[in-house]
């Protein structure tokens, strides 16, 4: 992989690490509001974003930071199921999402 993560412009709402190769952590800067942190998976055929931040700006940031970073398309994006989310993934275009539903924690 010839990208790095100094080579993308970077966003207010997370910092990448990359923590293996072919794999980025988004972390989230504290009060930015970007809700949780993301991921970026070079899978060889495609790339995986799981996308956690809920804020429509930081889906933007994210994706350019998947395109930038790996050369391999089509991204799949991997987000909470909700009505923003929905929102969020029109307003970026997102070309392949997958909706999951977190499981319910049980109280003690």
């Amino acid at each position: 992989m010839d990208k790095t993560v100094e080579s993308f412009a970077g966003s207010e709402y997370f910092r990448l690490k990359e923590v293996a190769s072919g794999v980025f952590a988004a972390i989230c800067v504290p009060d930015s509001g970007s809700l949780g942190n993301a991921s970026i998976v070079d899978l060889g055929d495609t790339t995986l974003v799981v996308d956690t931040t809920i804020n429509l700006q930081a889906a933007k940031d994210l994706r350019a930071a998947a395109e930038g970073l790996t050369a391999v398309r089509p991204l799949m994006f991997l987000t909470p199921i909700g009505i923003p989310t929905i929102r969020m993934a029109i307003r970026c275009s997102l070309p392949r999402l997958v909706l999951f539903r977190p499981p319910k924690l049980e109280r003690s």
